[in-house]
């Protein structure tokens, strides 16, 4: 597998016909019909353009770039997953675009007055920002009929790449008391279980991508001593996004010790899967091998210094050109 500076360096690949795709495990980067994504602001790019001094009092601070989300960005030029499967198949549909006023949940609650989704938009990212474990089946409520919608006569032909990325808000709801049992361990597991098992019984010709979680508590590592970078603002703060943080050493080690449970139970989950392979689903754990105080300080949001901006993806991503004898699941 060579490597390219950019998915435009990589050559395409012929595409068979969808009568002789037969089995998942054979499946071709360019022979998945649809993407789309589950998870929390990580997805929905919140924060992830920077804003200047006149900006930073206005709702530009309160914007979802999702056209620019790691994963399901689709807008142009942007380094995500969902543009490289689009280079190679141009007809590949789900991805996100564009910006839009940010849909927040709260404390594992979604708001009528505080969420929704923009469906031209968003189309298959179903992310909110906010959100934990506990949201997953919320979030699929809109994902699954937007799916339908979006290949009509085709859902039960095509083939669909479903990416969860869920746990940052886990973490930083461990520290609150009346959410310690929603975020523990064992119950985010059951929560991507269930999430994982209403995919599998409503969508056909799935592959479900498990992605995982990172330590949150490092981003105090690059925050310290940047006063002139991290500029407070009247709406994110610490406080408000990731309460943990301010409880020093002890609150830093228990989204530390929350984070390393939810990828054990991620990988526990792959293992339990392995067996309910079949040609027409898979499941896949991908670890998120981050970390997070290796960033420059220019590759964190200047509107929050919490989340990672656009420079981020770019900084830490590797384009990988696969052959035509390369499957995307092995």
């Amino acid at each position: 597998m060579k490597t390219a500076k950019s998915i435009n360096g990589c050559p395409t690949l012929s595409r068979r016909p969808q009568s002789v795709i037969t089995d998942i495990a054979s499946l071709r980067v360019n022979e998945f019909d649809m993407i789309a994504g589950l998870g929390d602001s990580l997805m929905t790019g919140f924060a992830s353009e920077n804003v200047n001094a006149l900006e930073r009092w206005t709702m530009a601070i309160m914007q979802e770039h999702r056209g620019q989300s790691p994963i399901m960005g689709g807008d142009d030029n942007a380094n995500t997953l969902a543009n490289f499967l689009k280079h190679y198949n141009s007809g590949i549909v789900g991805a996100s675009v564009g910006s839009h006023l940010a849909s927040f949940c709260i404390n594992g609650v979604c708001p009528i007055l505080s969420n929704f989704w923009v469906p031209f938009k968003d189309n298959l990212n179903a992310a909110q920002t906010g959100a934990i474990a506990k949201n997953l089946d919320y979030e699929l409520d809109y994902l699954i009929p937007r799916m339908k919608t979006m290949m009509k006569n085709n859902f039960e032909k095509s083939w669909k790449l479903v990416n969860i990325q869920i746990g940052s808000n886990d973490q930083c709801s461990s520290c609150t008391e009346g959410l310690k049992n929603v975020v523990s361990p064992e119950a985010y597991s059951g929560y991507v279980i269930k999430a994982i098992e209403r995919i599998r019984n409503e969508v056909p010709r799935v592959l479900i991508n498990l992605i995982g979680t990172f330590e949150v508590s490092r981003i105090m590592d690059i925050r310290a001593q940047q006063t002139d970078y991290c500029k407070p603002n009247l709406f994110t703060t610490i406080a408000v996004e990731c309460s943990c943080l301010e409880q020093a050493e002890e609150g830093l080690k228990k989204m530390d010790e929350h984070c390393k449970g939810y990828n054990e139970q991620l990988k526990r989950i792959a293992e339990m899967y392995v067996p309910l392979r079949n040609k027409t689903f898979a499941l896949t754990f991908n670890p998120a091998a981050i970390n997070i105080s290796s960033l420059p300080v220019d590759a964190i949001s200047n509107i929050d210094c919490f989340h990672p901006n656009v420079k981020a993806g770019s900084w830490a991503s590797k384009v990988f050109c696969p052959s035509e004898n390369e499957h995307f699941f092995l």
